[in-house]
């Protein structure tokens, strides 16, 4: 069954890569070029980390010239299919449908009427200006038409916190219409063309609308403005052969390794809790006294077998979640990018857990399953010490994000996820000195002084305490693996070598006639007592403690109780006296003992 089951693992991985690599991959790479292309031609961003697509503006001057520079540079797109992007065109214009007017881009402005202080500030308008390149910048271009001469005084007045005076009013008109602005966003939209095989050798070309938006924000101290865009393709989608068909072969072998898997273990369920109800109440009862709540190693195998029983599960669920997400975008008839996002997701997850089943494997070959089985026992106790120190961690981040997030030159605790990762970076000997260099640079001395006492009981409590637990878990858990190993080994070689003796000396008497007579009419029954033996050993537990001989002899009743791994119940059954309730001679009495010394050595 291990076998079946990896197999199939192994063909849905299979599937699954060649799904990526032929497929996704392929296509998040087209969509990720065009839009590092895009972005480099609009805002000469030069790497694909889209830096530039989230800046900080720190005059007005240079707001003006960003704005001018993204008008000027979508208008510089190819037209008429003469490159990657293309325009579109503007149907209302007058000079007929065949004309070459290009679409313009729209720049929305939501702003107060009124100057803070005056009684038209809460009143809100909302302008849309169509840029031209007659006009770049909109309503920037003559921005004392947008505040109506109602400009701010420029009156001297005197700072009531500082004491000095200062002129409130701006020398820019820009300047004085951004104080007002709530809300500015430019944005546009291009097209472009691209090629798709969706079967039979037939190939299409299908047209792909590419959104732009830039958002201009306010930030208070930091800078005049900020600005965030955002690049979002739609594209026309027809479904293909190819994906198609490995969605489908996906779903149909997650379906049939469920189907195994809930029928194998409800067959389980089954065997355990419906056999052999009587016995179990008898055996249960007989060591309640001696019975001791310790664990015992089959109980750490059930717990491992059933953790790799809910990895399959966990696996063939999102597996199935792939298939059907993939299945409906084939079917959509535009592209989505939350869409694209949830499969690529998926598709990686789903791979990444049929990769760790393919590890069930190694159970067929158990000398090497024996780090897997170490890992395993360490995962629970990694957990553990995981949870003790987790609040520990974001109690320091929550701390060094708020001593040191004002730092304008220290990007490593700009916010707490940020500061998690430069600690668990630290942990590990990554960017030490930089790390510290940058905390160190407070213009205040208590400050220098805390950043001091936190780096050192971080490093002390983390890097020397904690580091160092999680790698003796982990040494300890392969150490105690091996010994486990070891010694199911030599357990197993025993057995094997005490298996033929003890059939020799209870498969048939020859010592005295009425045993053999006995021992022949049991024998016939062996393979039935087999079965019997194996279903007790399951479910009788019952105390390892050795009885004494004579306890196991003295009744036929006491043939119904559990004894030493079903030891001394496969003797009473086996001897007929034991059966019937004979008087025992002393020859019997010596033989037994005889057989029973043989038998625990």
């Amino acid at each position: 069954m291990v076998l079946l089951h990896s197999l199939l693992n192994v063909g849905i991985l299979a599937l699954l890569l060649l799904f990526a690599f032929q497929y996704q991959v392929v296509r998040n790479s087209e969509v990720a070029d065009a839009r590092h292309a895009l972005a480099s031609y609009l805002f000469a961003s030069g790497d694909r980390s889209y830096v530039l697509l989230h800046r900080r503006i720190e005059t007005i001057d240079e707001f003006v010239s960003v704005l001018e520079h993204t008008v000027r540079a979508y208008y510089a797109v190819p037209t008429r299919s003469r490159g990657l992007f293309m325009h579109y065109t503007d149907l209302s214009a007058t000079r007929g449908t065949n004309s070459d007017v290009i679409a313009p881009p729209e720049l929305y402005v939501q702003y107060h009427a009124g100057n803070s202080g005056s009684p038209a500030f809460a009143r809100i308008l909302t302008e849309t200006y169509p840029l031209t390149l007659d006009n770049l910048i909109g309503p920037f271009t003559k921005a004392t038409a947008l505040l109506r001469s109602d400009g701010e005084s420029c009156a001297p007045q005197v700072d009531l916190v500082a004491g000095g005076t200062f002129i409130p009013c701006r020398v820019s008109t820009i300047g004085n219409l951004l104080d007002r602005v709530v809300q500015l966003r430019l944005f546009f939209s291009l097209f472009s063309r691209g090629r798709r095989w969706p079967g039979g050798g037939v190939m299409t070309t299908v047209p792909s609308t590419w959104d732009v938006v830039v958002e201009y924000g306010f930030e208070g101290h930091k800078a005049v403005m900020t600005m965030t865009a955002r690049l979002s393709s739609v594209s026309y989608r027809q479904p293909e052969r190819g994906p198609l068909l490995g969605c489908w072969l996906v779903m149909f072998a997650a379906l049939i390794d469920l189907y195994w898997r809930l029928r194998t273990r409800l067959k389980d369920a089954a065997a355990t809790t419906g056999k052999h109800p009587v016995r179990r109440e008898r055996c249960s009862p007989l060591t309640t006294s001696s019975r001791t709540p310790s664990r015992t190693p089959l109980d750490s195998t059930e717990v491992k077998e059933n953790g790799w029983r809910w990895l399959g599960y966990l696996s063939n669920a999102i597996v199935l979640a792939f298939a059907a997400t993939a299945l409906v975008a084939q079917h959509r008839g535009q592209t989505s990018d939350s869409l694209e996002e949830a499969v690529t997701l998926l598709l990686a997850f789903a791979a990444l857990l049929s990769s760790f089943r393919v590890v069930v494997l190694l159970k067929l070959f158990p000398a090497w399953y024996v780090l897997i089985d170490g890992l395993a026992t360490a995962l629970a106790q990694l957990f553990v010490l995981a949870v003790g120190v987790l609040p520990v961690l974001i109690g320091f981040a929550v701390c060094g994000t708020a001593v040191f997030g004002g730092l304008s030159n220290n990007p490593h605790f700009q916010s707490v996820p940020a500061a998690i990762v430069t600690m668990l970076c630290s942990m590990f000997g990554d960017n030490l000195f930089n790390t510290f260099v940058r905390m160190d640079q407070s213009p205040h001395r208590l400050q220098m002084y805390f950043a001091r006492f936190f780096f050192v009981t971080f490093m002390a409590l983390f890097v020397c305490n904690i580091l160092n637990i999680a790698h003796s878990i982990i040494q300890d858990s392969y150490s105690q693996a091996l010994k486990t190993y070891a010694d199911t080994a030599a357990a197993k070689a025993a057995a094997a070598a005490s298996s033929s003796p003890a059939q020799q000396q209870f498969g048939g008497g020859h010592e005295d006639d009425d045993d053999d007579v006995e021992g022949e009419k049991y024998n016939d029954g062996s393979g039935t007592w087999k079965r019997r033996k194996s279903e007790e050993e399951k479910i009788c537990t019952c105390s390892t403690a050795a009885r004494s001989t004579s306890a196991s002899l003295s009744s036929s009743h006491d043939g119904e109780r559990c004894s030493v791994c079903g030891l001394q119940r496969q003797q009473q059954r086996r001897l007929p006296w034991a059966r019937r309730g004979k008087s025992l001679r002393a020859a019997d009495v010596e033989r037994m003992l005889r057989q029973l010394r043989k038998l625990s050595l």
